[in-house]
């Protein structure tokens, strides 16, 4: 998941919107058997085992990171609103993406994970500038 966000620009409007789709390609290839990856291990272990949920939510912390520096990318260079804050943002996105992939692998369809794709980017570029 953290390799895959590094092939796109997050730093542009372009780039999150690319990464974003990017996702719901992902689980259209897996024919919808199985939510986010790193969702997936997150639920598996959080009570299982201190050290493995350390990791996998170190594993969040840095993929949530990497969508909040992208947007303090557009901030810097005026893409995005002086009054945005890009952690929450990030933040948000992410939360709303999680229970896209819950939906989408529940119904087996692409619909949930699209139109939570659909409004977290809307919401992310309520706050373009």
């Amino acid at each position: 998941m953290l390799r895959d966000q590094d092939r796109f620009d997050i730093g542009t409007w372009d780039g999150i919107e690319d990464w974003l789709d990017s996702l719901i390609d992902q689980m259209e290839e897996r024919g919808f058997s199985s939510g986010c990856p790193l969702g997936t291990i997150v639920a598996e272990v959080t009570d299982r085992d201190d050290r493995l949920h350390t990791l996998a939510a170190n594993a969040f912390v840095l993929w949530e990171g990497r969508l909040a520096r992208g947007l303090q990318a557009l901030k810097d260079t005026g893409g995005l609103r002086v009054d945005a804050d890009p952690e929450t943002l990030a933040e948000e996105a992410l939360a709303s993406i999680q229970g896209g992939y819950l939906l989408a692998t529940v119904k087996r369809q692409a619909r949930p994970m699209r139109n939570v794709i659909r409004a977290a980017f809307s919401r992310l570029q309520s706050y373009a500038d």
